[in-house]
């Protein structure tokens, strides 16, 4: 259940990167004046997705090796 909620956290923290990084090639094609702000207000919001992502995918994979140690105890008991 946690292992699929921080799987679930991960992929929309990616999927917002992503929109950040299509909208940054967008702006690009717009106004020269718009570009330094656009760009540094898309930049506030991809790096704390970024270490969301990291930070979520971390803790998957702990709880996945908890989950697989557990479930490996149960069945040698």
């Amino acid at each position: 259940m946690t292992v699929k909620a921080l799987r679930t956290i991960k992929y929309c923290a990616i999927a917002i990167i992503g929109f950040v990084a299509v909208s940054v090639i967008f702006i690009m094609f717009a106004d020269k004046d718009d570009r330094p702000a656009g760009v540094f207000m898309r930049i506030l919001i991809a790096f704390p997705s970024i270490v969301i992502a990291t930070a979520a995918a971390m803790f998957e994979r702990i709880s996945q090796n908890a989950v697989d140690i557990k479930s490996e105890d149960d069945l040698a008991v």
